[in-house]
């Protein structure tokens, strides 16, 4: 029941409806077809998954909506998007704090790794070996898309 009380958050099982069928269609224009409605509502129902999830999960190609690998895995796994999906990215950048909802994203530490990147290769060109493994900090900048875990509430 902890998965109910999150797409009671979003109150709008309708988006669920049109990235299936988007899935299935590959097509706005067919997935219309399958779920009688308009083009503007398929439009604005996947912007409304495209915002919330920060990710375009459809990207045209020669007159086909291909899915993203975002969608791809969650449809593949039979995950309900967006009510049950966090989405993560890795690279800390400014975007992520703009987009709404804020995106929770890994900060990692790009100076100290081209320092250390620098450092290693210097070493390996005068010969020396490196077996070992350099360890960086990092940080989870945790923002609104990340949901509880097990879609537990």
């Amino acid at each position: 029941m902890a998965q109910d009380k999150i797409l009671h958050k979003h109150r709008d099982l309708n988006l669920l409806k049109v990235f299936g069928a988007l899935m299935l269609e590959r097509s706005t224009s067919r997935a219309e077809d399958r779920l009688g409605r308009t083009q503007s509502a398929v439009s604005h129902a996947l912007n409304r998954l495209r915002g919330t999830l920060n990710d375009e999960l459809f990207t045209r190609s020669k007159g086909e909506m291909l899915p993203t690998p975002l969608a791809m895995e969650a449809h593949a796994l039979g995950i309900p998007v967006p009510s049950a999906l966090s989405v993560t990215g890795c690279n800390d950048v400014s975007i992520a704090r703009l987009c709404h909802p804020q995106r929770t994203t890994v900060h990692l530490p790009y100076r100290e790794i081209g320092e250390a990147a620098g450092r290693i290769l210097i070493e390996r060109i005068n010969g020396a070996p490196h077996d070992e493994t350099t360890r960086l900090p990092y940080r989870l900048m945790v923002r609104e898309t990340l949901g509880p875990p097990g879609g537990s509430a």
